[in-house]
């Protein structure tokens, strides 16, 4: 080994993972015999899969995406001189999935069996490393760094000190400083023995504690989302009740209550809007998908326009409007309207886009209850109702959601543009990271069974007592004690409360892109440093990079350009 450098990677979920493997991929496309000594810093110990995808966590964690959707590829055979590491399966053949009928319901994998594969694939790729003494697993927290112009030494948690030529920071989701609403409510806690308050919904094994919930309890949930559903289940589905298929079709459910099943569940949050499922097949999903001409004729138009633009979305609205347009009408009998001019429906769109409270005939609205918009959702999901033009519209977004990453991250935009793109994705998420169609099914099989109440689900009046809490609403009232918040933070860096992060920001060593958003890092993922530094050799990846890097919340970007390009920078700057 003529030049053997030591690279850290700070956090092992997949996309530490995948930063490990890309970089020795990269390295053995060289003609070198320059190596890497790689240091593995995972807190929680999960190696590869990290905390959010553990394999000890409860069935009731579902992943948002369906298993013909989990398109993480191979990792092929990498040789190094003399070291030959195995290729990896690709997490459709590792867990032999077999292609259904498009007609058949999707089926979405828990959240602990994506770990697994995750698990064995770092396993299979540290044993190699290990057999060579170049791969060290250090099971800690990164809490402190001293950086100079050519290394770093990171400090843990136990006062350990490992020295290294470059430091990725591949954290994924963290904890932020708590909102005021939910200080205020802690410091209710404090003096009444009797409230409880769940600060994070994960892990839920923690809401199967008897002593704090019983059937005769009443559970807020802040909070209307994903993690709202996860947490739902969890007091449900393990607590003695069971679900009921009522209709394969549609997946309708009836729920039996169980004997430790929470007398009421009431979630709120300030728009009251409930998720929209996802289509409930392939065969129903492929009528939102772009053609393979539509995609390119989307790429090369927004390719064409985006450097001109003078700080809107207009280049993404002038293209995708139509995009969707068309395929709206397309839908042919499913459509919510008659055929009419695409100029029309794509002005309807921009307008939407703009802005979602905008009321029309072929949009559904906000303003009807709750439950009638989840009927109406799993009836277009499953086909059996005319498609909504916002529906159409989240779905299309869903499909085209990655080639957005591709064609905005990292171009010299102005910064609006950027806020502006990071907006507009999180409001069409309500769509586009819509759960499955059995979740809500789960949902209105609960409201039925008189467990799930939807009163108070729109920004009530709430109120603390010297039991808890209560909500108002139009002239009803509840009252509770135990109150769960399962609203999870955006990645916004200077909220955060990784003492590493806040010592760097103090340092200026990292700055934020803007106040609300992640780190400013360069297309290679090295940070841009707020002092006037030369480059350091430090890089954000993934979720604390949002900015100008717009695509970092799902697996599948974890798997994507950002650690190729980081690879890339680090043989090229350390081993070549």
């Amino acid at each position: 080994m003529t030049n053997l450098k030591t690279i850290a990677i700070v956090g092992c979920g997949p996309r530490g993972l995948h930063a490990i493997e890309k970089l020795l991929q990269k390295l053995s496309q060289k003609e070198t015999e320059n190596w890497v000594n790689i240091l593995v810093f995972e807190k929680s110990g999960n190696f590869g899969n990290g905390q959010i995808y553990s394999t000890d966590q409860s069935v009731n964690n579902w992943l948002n995406l369906p298993l013909r959707e989990i398109k993480i590829k191979e990792r092929p055979d990498i040789s190094l001189l003399k070291l030959n590491i195995k290729s990896f399966p690709s997490f459709h053949n590792w867990a032999n999935i077999e292609k259904n009928d498009s007609r058949t319901p999707d089926e979405y994998p828990t959240r602990a069996k994506v770990g697994e594969y995750l698990q064995e694939r770092f396993q299979s790729l540290f044993e190699a490393l290990n057999s060579v003494d170049l791969i060290t697993k250090i099971p800690e927290e990164v809490i402190d760094a001293n950086i100079s112009s050519d290394n770093i030494q990171l400090i843990t948690s136990s006062e350990k000190s490992f020295r290294c030529d470059h430091a990725a920071l591949a954290l994924g989701h963290l904890p932020v400083e708590p909102s005021d609403q939910i200080k205020k409510w802690m410091e209710h806690c404090d003096n009444i023995p009797e409230a409880t308050l769940f600060t994070s919904p994960y892990p839920v094994s923690k809401f199967d504690n008897p002593e704090i919930i019983n059937h005769r309890s009443i559970i807020g949930i802040r909070g209307y989302g994903l993690s709202m559903i996860d947490v739902m289940r969890e007091l449900t589905d393990t607590r003695g009740g069971s679900f009921h298929l009522e209709d394969s079709d549609t997946i309708k459910l009836r729920y039996q209550k169980g004997k430790y099943c929470p007398k009421k569940i009431v979630p709120f949050s300030l728009d009251g809007l409930p998720p929209a499922p996802k289509p409930i097949n392939k065969y129903i999903d492929d009528k939102f998908k772009p053609s393979e001409r539509q995609l390119n004729k989307l790429i090369n138009n927004i390719e064409a326009e985006i450097s001109d633009s003078p700080g809107d979305l207009q280049f993404i609205f002038k293209h995708f409007s139509p995009l969707v347009a068309e395929i709206f009408i397309d839908l042919d009998k499913l459509c919510a309207g008659k055929k009419n001019e695409k100029q029309v429906y794509s002005s309807l769109i921009t307008t939407w886009l703009k802005d979602d409270d905008h009321e029309h005939e072929l949009i559904l609205s906000k303003k009807i209850d709750p439950v009638t918009q989840i009927e109406s959702f799993i009836d277009m999901a499953t086909g059996n109702s005319k498609i909504s033009l916002d529906y159409c519209i989240g779905q299309v977004w869903r499909h085209c959601q990655h080639t957005f990453y591709q064609l905005l991250s990292y171009r010299d935009l102005p910064q609006k543009v950027y806020l502006k793109f990071i907006d507009l994705n999180e409001r069409i998420k309500r769509y586009s990271y819509g759960p499955p169609v059995e979740s809500m099914q789960q949902q209105l099989a609960l409201i039925k069974a008189g467990v799930m109440d939807l009163t108070f689900v729109k920004n009530p009046e709430i109120n603390l007592t010297e039991n808890g809490w209560q909500f108002e609403k139009n002239g009803k009232s509840i009252s509770m004690n135990i109150v769960a918040d399962t609203v999870l933070s955006p990645p916004q860096l200077i909220k955060t409360k990784s003492p590493l992060l806040q010592k760097l920001l103090k340092a200026n060593h990292i700055v934020p892109y803007h106040k609300n958003l992640g780190a400013n890092t360069k297309k290679s993922g090295l940070v841009i440093p707020g002092n006037n530094e030369n480059n350091i050799p430090l890089a954000i990846l993934g979720r604390l990079s949002i900015g100008k890097n717009v695509g970092v919340d799902s697996i599948h970007e974890s798997f994507n350009g950002q650690i190729s390009n980081w690879a890339k920078r680090m043989i090229n700057d350390l081993l070549v």
